[in-house]
């Protein structure tokens, strides 16, 4: 599906809910751009992201939700059969990070397709009409339109459920500790904060380098590694080394590179971790480039290394290394805000984060290099509400810039490409951009969070039509 890209963000973003038909539901736009540089002309080859939702980290049996919603699970002291698919799953379960279960929830997004979350309960019950619609066994339960099975006793209802005697029906049991269970609790959520994706293709899956810290822990950086790119497992499972926002580059001569943060604000800088297999580590034995933060590492077109990062200046920078160990800042900065900021689709831009940049070739065979970054800014115009006229607030959107000699950038003049809108007038945040081509479609991987950044919600992935070439 291709849109038409003159039009500002939020048009396009429209324009794609009516194609879906899904005008309640959250939808990302706005484009992708598929050809260099912009030099303010319009470019086509522009389609709209389609956003998929969050994806699916598995820590063993558990997936990893945002810390506000916490542990949760079910009440099982049955052992969980292994599984594939939920179809290897009885009819109320689903196939859970290897394990079949009834799924748990505190949002409807949880819950996917063909399931609603029961909130009361906290589990992800089949949504019905009628007992026709619900396995055999089972009934549609009136006032609820979810299926639940028929009981005599326990053992007649499935992992994470009771048997309720009075109605003859069996009750889905949630849990966040064994206290509230008269047997075990099995938790299915374990509460994480996750962030700045570094994916790379590789043997037909995607391996992903993220920042993960847990409650009451510090960031450190884990790998994930999955066959289709929405659902990931921890591969191995504990983390391979403290620190922030990791960045790699498998070098075929030098094998795997390692760029990330240590330290917050302005007592940040980036050290360097080299590995043979992606898995163990070696740091450098001091920072290599102090005063940056969250970095971006290409291999440059014609040798070394680049490094884009985020400055304490608030722009993204760009540093150079000939050997892969030494890094030397080469100012200026190559994107600012001031350079991003647009008096109509992008208004008040003050901030800068996360640069991904992508080294490529453009149709000619020309290298060039694609940066993605988050901006703080705002896309809407004041809307009327009730009689009143409300500023949107700010919040932050992914943009894309490009440039032929590895900077400055030139933005793309309709940023920003990636804009969520949630009931037509709320706009959330989009940070830690980082895409990849993954067969016939490019997958952008983000972390969602409010308007202002907090609250941040993990990682999720949006989808584009335009296949990579």
């Amino acid at each position: 599906m291709h849109v038409h890209h003159s039009r500002r963000c939020e048009f396009d973003a429209f324009a794609s809910f009516s194609l879906f038909g899904a005008l309640l539901l959250s939808l990302a736009g706005c484009g992708f751009q598929g050809e260099p540089p912009f030099a303010g002309r319009q470019v086509p080859g522009v389609a709209p992201w389609q956003d998929i939702g969050p994806i699916t980290l598995c820590d063993g049996a558990a997936r990893l939700g945002p810390l506000s919603f916490g542990a949760l699970g079910t009440c099982d002291d049955k052992a969980a059969p292994a599984c594939a698919t939920d179809a290897d799953c009885a009819s109320r379960e689903a196939c859970l990070c290897g394990r079949c279960a009834l799924p748990v929830c505190d949002s409807a997004e949880e819950c996917g397709p063909g399931r609603v979350c029961s909130f009361d309960d906290r589990v992800c019950d089949r949504s019905c009409a009628s007992d026709a619609d619900c396995a055999h066994g089972e009934q549609c339960v009136p006032g609820k339109n979810v299926c639940r099975g028929l009981c005599a006793t326990g053992a007649d209802c499935q992992h994470g459920e009771s048997c309720d005697t009075l109605s003859g029906r069996c009750l889905p049991e949630s849990c966040a500790s064994d206290s509230e269970c008269a047997g075990s609790c099995r938790l299915e959520r374990l509460p994480a904060a996750l962030a700045e994706p570094s994916p790379i293709v590789e043997s037909g899956g995607v391996t992903m380098w993220l920042e993960r810290t847990d409650p009451m822990g510090a960031p450190a950086i884990w790998r994930a590694t999955s066959t289709d790119g929405i659902t990931f497992t921890f591969d191995p499972p504990h983390a391979l080394l403290s620190g922030r926002a990791p960045s790699v580059l498998h070098d075929p001569e030098r094998g795997y590179l390692m760029l990330y943060a240590l330290g917050a604000g302005s007592a940040s800088s980036l050290a360097l971790a080299t590995s043979t297999d992606g898995v163990a580590f070696t740091p450098s034995a001091a920072p290599v480039l102090p005063g940056a933060d969250q970095p971006s590492l290409i291999a440059a077109p014609m040798g070394g290394l680049v490094a884009y990062y985020l400055g304490a200046d608030g722009a993204i920078g760009r540093a150079t290394s000939t050997d892969g160990a030494a890094f030397t800042a080469a100012p200026p900065a190559v994107l600012t805000p001031a350079a991003v900021s647009d008096p109509i689709l992008w208004r008040g831009v003050d901030e800068l984060a996360s640069p991904f940049a992508q080294a490529l070739n453009d149709p000619s065979g020309q290298p060039f290099v694609r940066l993605w970054f988050s901006a703080h800014g705002t896309e809407s115009a004041a809307s009327q509400q009730f009689g009143k006229t409300l500023p949107t607030p700010p919040d932050f959107s992914i943009g894309e810039a490009a440039s032929t000699g590895g900077g400055p950038f030139v933005p793309y003049p309709f940023d920003p490409v990636f804009d969520r809108v949630l009931e037509f007038l709320t706009h959330p945040s989009e940070l830690d951009p980082a895409v990849i081509a993954l067969g016939d479609s490019w997958l952008l991987y983000y972390r969602r969070a409010a308007a202002d950044g907090s609250q941040s919600e993990n990682l999720a992935v949006a989808r584009s039509p335009v296949v990579p070439r």
